[in-house]
């Protein structure tokens, strides 16, 4: 039966208002033998498998008394059921695992060095080849990845890669952090949406340990990643955030609010800079920020050379892709646009809902979702409601918001 489990993080903790976190497991499917399980009054399922290093207990509420550890994995899931022949427990929450994180446990640098020394015999140059399946790096990721280990054998100098936006930007971040061996890393980038998904790919390290991958040994340990979500008051606090991670993933906003000798100490504690959408980088705030990171190696990532106010970003640029090489390798795909007419301001929004969702139903593959953009708060609620109205495909709204002070910074 196939059987999906939630991830396990080795390290997982809350530091003010900002989590740390590393994997041991990452969520996983697998083939595996199951039985309904009951004990204590709680009811569940035990699930074995040779690839797991244990049996796993799934159960809907916390039994009176936790096994002992070698016994059993224990993974509290209210809702968990067999449907259509699979069980998904990947919502669940583990009491109980070998690779778990015990929070009386003091939390200090030494996964952070275990991971590093993890890299710097496990990593690979491999080529992807789509025709046999082969997981690996693409042409403008592999060139990127030469640039800068070429650029760093002779120069400090800030470097720029620029990626059209679909060739790989933040796998190449991935490729550098751990074939360079980089002791620690923060990452900047624009908007809330991008720190979740660029924290996340680092957590699972993407493609470099996706099944079937060989760019890194099996051995290579995740990174431990900080997310700094707000800023902390006191160079003690941001020092205990910072000394344990591999990977700090926070906002150009949050970075540009830390004083003066808070930001001087992120550099002292960081190795690397990597600036994600690097040409919103000029920014007064950001390039306070930045300058602190003169002695410091620094990489800018960017889908365009060249700045809001059309200038071309500081730095050199040691790697660029162009964008017709990116259209004759097939990085891009036909856009099919669909036209709705309705001339009806107050009937507008409920057509074009109808039309995605005609799209959706259309999608053979069923890999792709939909995104309604709103200029504002109230107009999205508005948008929500009638995607809920309709029924399908689960929609959830999403908001994120610029202060004025930053809209006109930025």
């Amino acid at each position: 039966m196939k059987v999906r489990l939630a991830a396990v993080f080795s390290v997982k903790i809350k530091i003010e208002k900002s989590w740390i976190r590393q994997l041991a497991w990452p969520e996983q499917e697998l083939d595996a033998e199951v039985v309904r399980f009951v004990t204590d009054r709680a009811e569940g399922f035990e699930v074995t498998s040779g690839v797991l290093p244990m049996p796993v207990r799934i159960l809907k509420r916390v039994p009176l008394q936790i096994p002992a550890p070698a016994e059993a994995a224990i993974l509290k899931c209210a809702n968990a059921a067999i449907v259509d022949e699979a069980l998904d427990a990947s919502a669940g929450t583990w009491l109980q695992h070998p690779s778990l994180h015990a929070d009386d446990r003091p939390l200090d640098n030494a996964a952070a060095k275990d991971a590093i020394a993890s890299w710097c015999d496990g990593f690979s140059y491999v080529k992807e080849d789509r025709a046999t399946g082969v997981i690996g790096f693409r042409p403008p990721q592999a060139g990127a990845l030469h640039a800068v280990h070429a650029h760093w054998t002779v120069s400090s100098e800030v470097a720029s890669i620029v990626l059209p936006t679909g060739t790989g930007k933040t796998e190449t971040m991935l490729g550098v952090l751990t074939s360079a061996c980089c002791e620690r890393v923060i990452v900047v980038v624009p908007t809330d949406a991008l720190r979740t998904q660029i924290a996340n790919k680092f957590l699972t390290l993407g493609l470099l340990k996706a099944p079937g991958s060989t760019i890194l040994a099996e051995s290579a340990r995740y990174p431990v990643v900080g997310v700094l979500e707000h800023k902390f008051e006191t160079a003690d606090a941001l020092t205990a955030f910072f000394e344990p991670c591999n990977v700090v993933v926070t906002t150009s906003h949050i970075a540009g609010q830390f004083p003066t000798h808070l930001q001087e100490r992120i550099s002292e504690l960081c190795t690397h800079l990597f600036i994600d959408e690097a040409h919103h980088a000029e920014a007064p705030t950001w390039k306070r920020f930045k300058a602190h990171f003169g002695q410091r190696r620094v990489l800018q990532f960017t889908a365009t050379p060249f700045r809001d106010d059309d200038q071309l970003i500081d730095g050199k640029i040691v790697y660029r892709y162009p964008l017709r090489q990116a259209q004759t390798d097939g990085y891009f795909q036909p856009i099919t646009f669909r036209s709705v007419f309705e001339f009806n301001e107050n009937k507008a929004d409920i057509a074009i809902a109808r039309a995605t969702i005609q799209e959706l139903d259309s999608d053979k593959t069923g890999l792709h979702v939909a995104m309604a953009r709103a200029c504002d708060i109230p107009r999205a609620k508005r948008i929500f409601e009638i995607y809920e109205e309709i029924g399908r495909y689960n929609p959830f709204p999403y908001t994120e918001v610029m202060t004025l002070p930053a809209v006109l910074e930025w």
